[in-house]
């Protein structure tokens, strides 16, 4: 049966909450709320059909802002219950734990007897697991589910309580704007804190009995307090507006839900109410360690796009888990498209495209076919007005036809139709594209990555030789390919991916009629690092270039412990295509490299242009490369551009981007920001600052020659024609 449209909504939403008089109407006061908290604690079962307790109390008890209809004024309201959220809280009770249900006698989603069963039972440590209760005994013999499909299942009959007998499990997730995902994770953050994190009504009871009531630390965090003091904001403003409040003459009854709580929302600061329960606010730039506060089950950082220490933080709060056996503790990361800074995005992307690395839910990537990834919501998910039917279904079709309409119309102003697609995406990519400080065309070459990776293109690029140069017997260089192995693709580099990388040719060196290769049609840029053993992802690169057709033929980007390899690797490429390359000379290892080995023709000459600058900065020498600064930098940062965004020829109007087949170049564009590492790109201002040097000198030897041949004695006039002496 259609878990989404088999059991309508309404049968989750209550009517209205009752005012009961606490004392007049007791008895129903009492079986009213005592129903409502089991039910916000346990969940609730309709039809065969579950709902989870923090999703339950979203809808029916967290209030949120809403626009009134008439007014058009903002006023507190429940939230809908739409596909959206049915999602968002799901994945929640993965996140938590979720095994399975009490009373189901058939089948169990508890990963012990699942895909870890045999390394169990392989280690003897399933008696072990049954003496704690992880493991019951009636669920040895049970048919074990993937909790994500069982989740989404109608049942037969109601299973009872859920149960949480799996380790916890971390999320990052990112969503186009606009979808509600603060105020449903506001929601989670309240029950988490109302509740102590109970996930047993009757056990919840007996704790408060005893006088020793459940307890939950709840951290809210960005990195900086104007991300996470708007979601503070929004958990708050629900547990000030708890339904059930009761005012009779001058008295007035709270709500049964409400927990009196006492300290400050500040920055720092913590709340804490009547049961003990903890809820702190804190902010984390330049200290991983902020979250050391408590023994935290739920953790919410926002706006992870400008997390630059993502990782460390990561690992700073996993050792703060309360649990040492069993994972309990949440690491919720959320994140929007088009809230993006510089180089801090990289790191949540990276943490989205590897989730398994940092023990988050892992996803299979049906947008783009690029493996696992987290948790995204694409635009046309988000937007309420093509939610149909009482269950509040997206209409797929509706929803992407008016998000094409809207990129159609901002498609010609190249700057608004960027800024568009980062706050708006349907991929994956596109939410990671960012604006700050770029200086290229991040959608057209994002389009390009798309089509290289798993599009029209990807042919081309499967069809690349991958390999190493070596010499033969009569010392005559040649390209080996290896079948096996594959360059450095990623970027930034993964942590499991060696760095030595691959040789990776797009196109052979050409030769002319006379089996030859033409002098200074190829050239190169050189990204150096001369230190032995690399202490940061920092890649030295080299890219070829053919300036007769504009396009990348080769690249090697990589490194061993020894800097010596890449020079020899640079060495062989540059002979291999008969180039000369320019390098960074604020390191002096290759130079003296190719010093020590007689072949410093094959390096370029610094410019003349800066040679005879007053405000150039000379390197380790005076005659080959160039010493960057900021000012060659930013100047060879607009050499790329304009190649990028040049015609491919006079005969074909396709930008020449469109010829990048390196997914890793294109990934170093998209991304590059001022504060970042950005090594391919580094190669190429070294490249366009050798290529504009070469096309000025050009320009300047036709000028001159033109000059030199218009000078009166060396012209005649006749018969109306000109005569020029060579």
């Amino acid at each position: 049966m259609n878990f989404w449209t088999t059991v309508n909504n309404s049968s989750f939403i209550l009517p209205e909450v009752p005012n009961f008089h606490p004392i007049a109407d007791r008895y129903e006061y009492r079986d009213f709320w005592k129903q409502e908290k089991r039910r916000i604690i346990e969940g609730h079962w309709e039809s065969g059909k579950w709902i989870p307790g923090p999703l339950y109390y979203y809808i029916n008890f967290h209030n949120i802002l809403v626009e009134d209809p008439k007014t058009l004024a903002q006023r507190p309201g429940q939230p809908w219950l739409r596909d959206i959220d049915w999602e968002l809280f799901l994945i929640y009770e993965e996140c938590r734990g979720f095994s399975g249900f009490s009373d189901d006698t058939e089948k169990t989603c508890n990963r012990f007897l699942g895909p870890e069963r045999a390394a169990i039972e392989e280690m003897g440590m399933m008696p072990q697991y049954l003496s704690l209760g992880v493991i019951r005994e009636e669920d040895l013999k049970k048919e074990y589910v993937p909790a994500r499909h069982y989740l989404r299942t109608i049942h037969d009959k109601n299973l009872g309580k859920p149960l949480y007998q799996n380790s916890a499990k971390n999320l990052i997730s990112i969503q186009a704007r606009g979808g509600g995902k603060s105020y449903a994770s506001a929601g989670i953050a309240a029950h988490n804190w109302l509740t102590g994190g109970a996930i047993d009504y009757d056990e919840y009871l007996r704790a408060k009995r005893d006088k020793k009531p459940l307890t939950s630390d709840t951290i809210i965090g960005a990195i900086d307090s104007k991300w996470s003091a708007p979601l503070l904001d929004k958990i708050l403003f629900g547990l000030n507006n708890l339904p059930g409040e009761f005012e009779y003459e001058s008295s007035v009854f709270p709500s049964p839900l409400f927990k009196s709580w006492a300290g400050s929302k500040k920055e720092g600061s913590f709340l804490k109410n009547i049961d003990g329960s903890y809820l702190y606010h804190r902010t984390f730039r330049n200290n991983p360690l902020a979250g050391n506060a408590g023994r935290p089950n739920l953790v919410m950082l926002d706006e992870i796009g400008f997390f630059d220490i993502l990782v460390e933080t990561i690992g700073a709060l996993e050792g703060s888990e309360a649990s040492k056996m069993f994972k309990r503790q949440v690491i919720w990361m959320l994140g929007t498209g088009g809230y993006t800074q510089g180089g801090s995005v990289l790191f949540a992307e990276n943490v989205f495209r590897n989730p398994d690395q940092y023990n988050c839910l892992t996803f299979d990537d049906t947008f783009e076919s690029r493996g696992t990834i987290g948790y995204f919501v694409p635009v046309t998910q988000t937007r309420n007005k093509h939610k149909k039917g009482p269950n509040l279904i997206t209409d797929n079709n509706s929803a992407m036809l008016e998000e094409d309409v809207n990129r159609s119309k901002k498609r010609k102003d190249l700057t608004r139709y960027q800024v568009h697609i980062i706050n708006n995406p349907i991929l994956p990519s596109e939410a990671f594209l960012v604006t700050e400080g770029t200086r290229f065309p991040t959608v057209l070459l994002k389009d390009q990555l798309s089509e290289v990776l798993g599009g029209k293109k990807k042919r081309f690029l499967d069809a690349t030789y991958k390999g190493w140069l070596k010499f033969d017997e009569k010392e005559k260089i040649y390209f080996e390919t290896l079948q096996d192995q594959v360059p450095i693709r990623s970027f930034p580099l993964d942590r499991t991916e060696k760095k030595q990388g691959l040789i990776e040719l797009f196109q052979k060196p050409k030769r002319n009629e006379e089996d030859e290769i033409d002098s200074r049609r190829y050239i190169a840029g050189i990204d150096v690092v001369d230190k032995a053993k690399a202490t940061t992802d920092s890649l030295p690169s080299i890219i070829v270039f053919d300036r007769l057709t504009r396009t990348i033929v080769a690249e090697y980007t990589g490194r061993t412990d020894d800097p010596k390899f890449f020079y020899e690797v640079c060495r062989r490429l540059l002979m291999y295509y008969k180039a000369t390359g320019m390098y960074e000379q604020n390191f002096i290892g290759l130079f003296n490299y190719f010093v020590q080995n007689n072949c410093t023709f094959l390096l370029a000459e610094t410019p003349y242009q800066l040679r005879n600058s007053d405000t150039y900065k000379v390197g380790s020498n005076t005659s080959k490369g160039i010493y960057n600064s900021g000012r060659i930098n930013d100047t060879g940062l607009d050499y790329i551009n304009s190649w990028l965004m040049g015609p491919i020829s006079s005969n074909n109007d396709n930008l020449v981007l469109s010829t990048i087949l390196s997914p890793s170049i294109l990934k170093e564009l998209i991304r590059w920001n001022p504060k970042g590492n950005f090594d391919r790109v580094s190669a190429l201002i070294m490249l366009f600052w050798y290529d504009e040097t070469m096309h000025k000198a050009k320009r300047e030897e036709t000028e001159q020659r033109n000059t030199f041949l218009e000078n009166k004695y060396f012209t005649k006039r006749g018969t109306g024609t000109r005569r020029r002496f060579f």
